[in-house]
């Protein structure tokens, strides 16, 4: 899956209606705090396949006149996964972050996946997952493997959802820096199906029994 990123955007927790007799679509972004909402008039064609009415975090074009995406703001949903974000013609690599601790500011890293709705009314929106890139290398004779890190962190919690529903955590990953392309052509090749919990839009947690896919 290729995801420009060069594009501006705009967009938020919106209210979404389908004009009932002609192919126009109505967005009213929820305003920031003190700030008014925003009303957007699209073209039906101008949107996904899957748009409809109701309350959802939608993303925008930064002129307002086309919809890239909506995504339910809470739910449980049956899942696939479908790529890992990354820059247009590039691999998936972690992000760098900086957090500020008691200590003083750290770095951390992160990556984002995405996932499919698979049936119901939101079939085909995308969810996107964001989790700690908490893997390090670990020698088991004389070749070294990944394996994860900071074990009792909250943050590690989740992340185990992920590998456990696409299967990774079953199988012994050679080490690089960048574990996601590997990852990636792993879980496409099984495909596997779970389901998802989500919450202001993004996944908060992931669970699902992938032992028949192996």
């Amino acid at each position: 899956m290729k995801i420009a990123t060069s594009a501006k955007r705009t967009g938020g927790l919106s209210q979404v209606e389908l004009h009932p007799n002609l192919p126009r679509v109505r967005v009213t972004v929820k305003g920031e705090e003190g700030e008014p909402n925003k009303v957007y008039e699209l073209n039906k064609e101008d949107c996904p396949a899957y748009v409809q009415n109701g309350i959802f975090i939608v993303r925008l074009n930064s002129d307002g006149n086309k919809m890239y995406s909506m995504v339910p703001v809470d739910g449980l949903e049956n899942l696939k996964f479908v790529g890992f974000y990354h820059e247009k013609d590039k691999d998936p690599v972690p992000a760098t972050k900086t957090g500020k601790g008691n200590n003083g500011p750290y770095t951390y890293m992160t990556f984002m996946a995405l996932f499919e709705i698979l049936d119901g009314k939101n079939k085909g929106m995308v969810v996107p997952g964001y989790f700690s890139y908490n893997f390090q290398a670990a020698k088991l004779g004389d070749k070294t493997y990944a394996e994860i890190s900071h074990p009792n962190s909250g943050f590690t919690k989740k992340l185990i959802e992920f590998l456990e529903v696409t299967g990774l955590i079953k199988v012994d990953i050679p080490w690089k820096e960048n574990l996601l392309p590997g990852f990636q052509r792993f879980i496409m090749q099984r495909d596997p199906k779970f389901k998802g919990m989500i919450k202001e839009g993004r996944i908060e947690s992931l669970y699902g029994d992938t032992a028949s896919k192996f």
